[in-house]
């Protein structure tokens, strides 16, 4: 899975200064929460998603990488084929 919101979210959060529990405060959840959204473990839902883009006070430009950033790994995820069995000469599945 694609990690493009963790990794973005851990550069904005990182870049003025917050720490991972402080957002988690903030969210209500657990400081464990945040780290597997920055790890690419979990997203978000649709509401702490809008809200963490609050509380880091992103730009107009940072709102929509951010918000894009964790529609592609959603799609990546949902529309990523399933990877097909490898059959050796013999006939067996390696």
């Amino acid at each position: 899975m694609s990690n493009s919101f963790g990794k973005a979210l851990r550069e904005f959060r990182e870049a003025i200064g917050l720490s991972r529990q402080w957002l988690a405060d903030e969210l209500g959840v657990r400081t464990d929460t945040v780290r597997d959204y920055e790890r690419g473990r979990y997203r978000p839902g649709h509401g702490n998603l809008l809200r963490i883009c609050e509380l880091l006070e992103l730009s107009d430009d940072n709102l929509s990488k951010l918000i894009a950033a964790s529609l592609e790994d959603k799609l990546e995820s949902r529309y990523k084929p399933e990877p097909k069995p490898v059959y050796g000469l013999d006939g067996r599945l390696s």
